[in-house]
């Protein structure tokens, strides 16, 4: 079972690290982002810039953030479901 939302952001929008217990696909319908991967200020942190027609697969509990570097959209698909993802507030 999963869960999928479409995600449009714009140019320059960002969604801090975090971390969350299900597994995670993006694939990057069209534009251009910079995923951070591993904890900030980490040695191991890498940074991946992906345009559209690529997918990035984030394992469970790996922290992780991203930036817009021009008007994107991403469909990311979560499994298991949760009731909540690194773009919620609290």
């Amino acid at each position: 079972m999963s869960q999928t939302f479409r995600l449009p952001f714009g140019e320059d929008a960002e969604v801090p690290t975090h971390a969350h217990e299900n597994e995670q696909f993006a694939y990057v319908i069209r534009g251009r982002v910079r995923f951070g991967i591993g904890a900030e200020g980490s040695p191991q942190r890498d940074e991946i810039e992906m345009t559209g027609g690529e997918v990035l697969h984030l394992p469970a509990n790996v922290p992780h953030s991203v930036v817009a570097l021009q008007e994107t959209l991403v469909l990311d698909l979560f499994s298991p479901p949760s009731e909540k993802t690194g773009i919620d507030r609290d």
